[in-house]
Parts: structure tokens; sequence; C-alpha cells
């Protein structure tokens, strides 16, 4: 099974509907004028500007790191790479960071093997006895 991708515009289209807000309200809050803006970036008419990854972020409540990372993946997958790459990390949401730290404690901060059953499938951790 073939699992598609979160376009910007799909993110955007849920979590505007989500925020109670109005479009108009989101508009003003990220610094444009007009609310017809916001209904080019949920039908993907318009790509979302960079520099406003962040105010929109705050405005939806949303993780301005997983916001950032959906829309360079789908505007710039190559010059995204090429960050990552020369920074020598990954952008992790607060969400992971939380995941890791769960992590750390339940492996008592031990380094265990990890068994890949696939590119799409879960990930099984051998955990070293402690």
């Amino acid at each position: 099974m073939s699992k598609t991708k979160m376009t910007v515009a799909q993110f955007l289209t849920i979590k505007i509907d989500e925020s109670g807000k109005t479009q108009k309200e989101i508009a003003t809050e990220i610094g444009y004028d007009a609310a017809n803006v916001i209904t080019m970036f949920k039908q993907g008419l318009t790509k979302l500007p960079l520099n406003t990854i962040g105010p929109i972020a705050r405005a939806l409540e949303v993780d301005p790191v997983y916001l950032l990372r959906l829309a360079f993946n789908e505007y710039f997958p190559e010059t995204f790479d090429a960050i990552e790459h020369a920074l020598g990390t990954t952008f992790v949401t607060e969400n992971e960071c939380k995941l890791l730290d769960q992590f750390r404690q339940s492996t008592n901060n031990s380094d265990p093997e990890m068994l890949v059953f696939g590119p799409t499938r879960a990930i099984a951790l051998v955990l070293a006895d402690k």
C-alpha cells in the first residue's frame, strides 16, 4: 500500500480549519492585508514563503520545524538535503525530541541495535540486557 506524503496545502487546510480562526485573522497575524492569500496557500496555488513559516506556525500553533521540513521537502528537496548534510544533522521537531528523550530513558541511555523491516515498516529495537 502506497502512502502519499501530505502537502503543505493539505497540512495548512487541516490546521487552519482546526484553529477556529478566520482566514482574515490568520492573514493579519502573519502580516498580510488580504485573506485571499490564505486561500491561495490552502489550494496550493501559491507556495508558502519561507519567511512566513515562523509566523504561520505561531498563528496555527504548530511546530515550526515540522512546517519548515514539510515546505522544504515539497518545494526544495535537494536544497534541504544539502542543508542537512552541510550541518551534519537533521531538523527535529519538538515531538521527536520528546520521543528521543523517552527512548533514552527506556533504554537506560544505552546504544541499542535496531532491526529495520523495510522502508515502510516499523523499527524494532533490540535492547541490551540491563
